[in-house]
């Protein structure tokens, strides 16, 4: 039996909702085509909740994880139930998303008002239960990261912190604006930090670990591992 996590809920990305919503109603060229509501308004739920507006269900199994676009869009590939392959933009915890795991979607079809073209919007993505990760570095970091000469390289560490006061009290700690990173997620009400570290060896290391994880444990965090970053 699969234990499914909750990965991405598209009404709490009212961030994204409220660009959608601002670019439709301000502009005449960009935005979502009303179908007849206003794209992530309480009518346009209502419709979903109702049966009026047609949701669409997938599931599969993750086969590929790679970057789009430039090198600077995350997307998996999935072969879905019908062995069908889709390939789609990672929404939520971008690490969750790992080869061989199962995955469903929910998603609805859309109209862009720019130039009439169709596409699939994600509602939801449930990801089956696991410790596994996958890099959240894109390649043009990884590509950027100078290893250290003798040295186990560079490592990314990651870490979940209730509040911005004990993420900003665990960045000053630590590093600065090089080297720490304190971003939201969509999904999530806590913040998600990353610290690149250069350790001189693996016993550097070893010890960084230990001490990070306790002084994010003392601030009331969680430590959530760690990546080599090689060339």
């Amino acid at each position: 039996m699969i234990h499914w996590t909750p990965l991405y809920r598209f009404s709490k990305a009212i961030d994204r909702i409220q660009r959608i919503q601002t670019a439709t109603t301000t502009t005449e060229e960009f935005g979502i085509v009303p179908d007849p509501h206003l794209f992530g308004s309480p009518e346009w739920w209502e419709s979903i909740e109702k049966g009026e507006k047609k949701v669409f269900h997938l599931s599969g199994e993750i086969t590929r994880i790679h970057t789009g676009g430039v090198g600077d869009w995350p997307e998996f590939e999935m072969i879905d139930d019908q062995g069908n392959y889709r390939t789609w933009a990672k929404e939520g915890d971008k690490r969750r998303y790992v080869e061989g795991l199962k995955i469903r979607i929910q998603y609805v079809e859309y109209q862009n008002r720019y130039d009439h073209s169709t596409g699939n919007h994600i509602l939801e993505i449930d990801i089956e239960e696991s410790d596994k990760r996958s890099s959240s570095a894109p390649l043009g970091l990884q590509n950027d990261i100078q290893k250290l000469f003798g040295g186990p390289g560079t490592f990314i560490h990651y870490f979940f912190f209730k509040n911005e006061n004990t993420a900003k009290a665990f960045a000053g700690m630590f590093g600065n604006s090089k080297n720490v990173k304190i971003s939201p997620l969509e999904q999530r009400e806590d913040l998600f930090v990353s610290l690149i570290d250069a350790p001189e060896n693996w016993q550097d290391e070893l010890n960084r670990i230990r001490e990070v994880k306790n002084a994010a444990s003392e601030l009331g965090g969680l430590y959530d591992g760690s990546e080599l970053i090689t060339e």
